[in-house]
């Protein structure tokens, strides 16, 4: 697996300070845990517990002044009813990686962050697109509309936002 970097995450532009490089640290005890890694073939991305707890605990919060209610599903640690209100108070996420010159940052928008499910008693609901884990794998979902470029030799990934859309050939 490509190992990568990952030393913080931003809820809205916001830096969580309860988020430390640490908890993404790569562990080389045997075991295989810890550390990032980025993963086509993980529909969604597993963060380290403890990060997966501050990310979550700060969506929630914001989430909840703006009147949210929460909605148990199987599978997902956050869910919330998918009023319109709500819609429009989901934010970005981004997550930052180092390097020796600077700082890369990789926005993840609120419709590749939450899932619209619909629910048979709630309505629609959205879901974070996240679950906790033993390391963190940035996983598919999370992925989409971005353009990712390994540099094995310099050791570095590069991204930039692009439309997949536009690689896509109409079918005749």
């Amino acid at each position: 697996a490509y190992h990568v970097s990952l030393v913080g995450v931003s809820l809205g532009g916001r830096r969580l300070a309860g988020v430390r490089p640490e908890m993404f640290a790569h562990r080389k005890d045997g075991r295989g845990q810890g550390g990032c890694i980025i993963d086509i073939g993980t529909p969604l991305t597993i963060m380290a517990r403890e990060a997966y707890r501050a990310v979550e605990e700060a969506v929630w919060s914001g989430l909840e002044r703006h009147g949210a209610a929460r909605v148990e599903r199987a599978g997902y640690g956050l869910c919330v009813r998918a009023t319109e209100a709500i819609k429009g108070h989901l934010q970005s996420l981004s997550l930052h990686f180092a390097g020796e010159e600077e700082e890369a940052t990789l926005v993840v928008s609120p419709k590749h962050l939450f899932l619209m499910v619909d629910d048979k008693r709630a309505g629609q609901v959205a879901c974070l697109a996240m679950v906790p884990g033993r390391r963190t794998i940035i996983g598919a979902l999370q992925q989409v509309d971005t353009r990712f470029v390994y540099d094995l030799k310099e050791n570095k990934v590069s991204f930039a936002p692009e439309s997949c859309i536009q690689d896509t050939i109409p079918v005749i």
